[in-house]
């Protein structure tokens, strides 16, 4: 079973998707159910951790914007 998925940002950033963030209503198994390699995606930030450069992103959150 996947995590998650990750993310290209603009500056050579990563975020990560995690599979409980992709859907409030359907239960997430495969990221490649909701996303395909090459995908553009708008995602809300849910944590940046600096020292890894890393981001926590959701796509559920966008939705409910």
């Amino acid at each position: 079973m996947s995590f998650g998925a990750f993310v290209r940002l603009p500056e050579e950033n990563e975020g990560l998707i995690n599979i409980n963030n992709f859907s409030w209503l359907k239960r997430v198994k495969c990221p490649e159910d909701f996303l395909k390699k090459g995908d553009e995606v708008e995602a809300v930030v849910l944590e940046i951790n600096p020292q890894i450069e890393k981001m926590l992103l959701s796509l559920k959150h966008v939705k409910s914007l």
